[in-house]
């Protein structure tokens, strides 16, 4: 996220998904935690170049339950970063169980800066973080602060036509739906999204 055409002032992210074992898809990789630690590298080497908060809009963890190994990588190697769960870090997708999760355990290290609560939350170069996790409905901005940038992390689906998702409620999730919920914010992050083109 550029302030102008010379100054990142925010680096954003989503769906990181540590997990123990690669995903099939990259399942030949001789070391699947020097893999994983590749882009947190680069994440972290980006923000320390610009000086910039890292955003992440969810999952950080493929699974809530994550093992001490994972976590452990994770408390080493994760940058700093503000952060909303997804329905991969939240206990049975519910945001009420977050304390019970791995999520959780990397806020109390101070890995992760949740925005989980109704109230946005300040940092550094201006930003102000509004968090909408899993299962809370992306809301639009209701009072603008001049001069801050305002940024939306949102943990939810969208898609436009040849990339929708198939299930019952794909189709109240077209991005046409987002139109009118996004204006005001100077940008809007969105986790739990698939690269895949349907066939």
């Amino acid at each position: 996220m550029r302030e102008s055409s010379d100054k990142v002032i925010a680096i954003l992210c989503a769906d990181i998904h540590l997990c123990l074992k690669p995903p099939r898809a990259r399942r030949d990789e001789d070391d699947w935690f020097k893999a994983m630690k590749k882009p947190l590298d680069h994440l972290a080497g980006l923000s320390s170049k610009y000086n910039a908060p890292i955003l992440c809009a969810g999952d950080i963890f493929n699974h809530w339950k994550a093992e001490p190994e994972l976590i452990n990588f994770a408390i080493q190697y994760l940058p700093e970063m503000y952060a909303i769960p997804g329905q991969h870090d939240l206990p049975f997708h519910s945001i009420d169980e977050i304390k019970k999760s791995a999520f959780w355990t990397l806020c109390l290290d101070d890995r992760i800066i949740p925005v989980v609560q109704e109230e946005p939350v300040m940092a550094r170069n201006g930003i102000i973080i509004h968090g909408f996790p899993w299962g809370r409905k992306l809301k639009p901005l209701k009072k603008k602060i001049k001069g801050k940038y305002h940024v939306a992390l949102v943990h939810e689906f969208f898609y436009k036509k040849g990339y929708e998702h198939t299930g019952p409620k794909c189709v109240t999730h077209h991005i046409s739906r987002y139109k009118k919920l996004v204006m005001g914010y100077h940008a809007v992050v969105f986790g739990d999204n698939r690269s895949e083109e349907r066939r």
